[in-house]
C-alpha cells in the first residue's frame, strides 16, 4: 500500500470513528446519523469504474451502490 493510499484510509477510519456516550445516548445517535449521511453524500460524488484487461465492464456508478452490490454478492454467494 503506498504511503498516500495509507494516509487515505488512515482518513476513512477516523471519519468512521464512533463514540456513544451512555448518558447521552440521543445526542450520540444524532451525531452517528450526521455522519452516516454525509458519508454517504460523499460517497455519491466518488465514482467507481471497474475494468478488467483493460477494458470497461461496468460503466462508472457511485461508490455506494458499487459497495451495496458487492455486499449482497457476498450475502448471496458467499465469498470466493
Amino acid at each position: 500500500m503506498s504511503e498516500d493510499n495509507e494516509n487515505e484510509f488512515k482518513k476513512l477510519i477516523d471519519k468512521i470513528q464512533v463514540e456513544l456516550d451512555p448518558e447521552k445516548i440521543e445526542q450520540s445517535l444524532s451525531s452517528l446519523q450526521e455522519r452516516v449521511r454525509r458519508l454517504t453524500s460523499d460517497g455519491m460524488y466518488t465514482k467507481v469504474r471497474v475494468k478488467f484487461r483493460g477494458k470497461v465492464i461496468v460503466p462508472e456508478m457511485p461508490l455506494g451502490v458499487f459497495l451495496a452490490a458487492e455486499a449482497a454478492t457476498f450475502w448471496y454467494a458467499g465469498l470466493i
